[in-house]
């Protein structure tokens, strides 16, 4: 299942450019400045997301991002 914010392409690829860089609490609020609270996902949401990144690409994958949207276009 997709999280509710991965039609929303900007938040997406800014946490997911964000994962493993820091706490899930900085990359909320970096989100919530640069796109409001509306599109900023929960704490618990955001989680989820980054463990999916974690078993989908490794815990260790600086590329996410790239590979991320690879799959997505195809």
């Amino acid at each position: 299942m997709r999280p509710k914010f991965w039609s929303d392409v900007e938040v997406c690829n800014l946490l997911t450019s964000l994962h493993r860089t820091m706490t899930e609490g900085k990359a909320l609020a970096i989100c919530e400045a640069q796109f409001g609270s509306d599109r900023t996902p929960s704490q618990s949401a955001l989680n989820r997301y980054w463990v999916k990144l974690d078993s989908a690409f490794g815990p260790n994958d600086t590329h996410a991002v790239r590979r991320l949207n690879k799959r997505r276009n195809g």
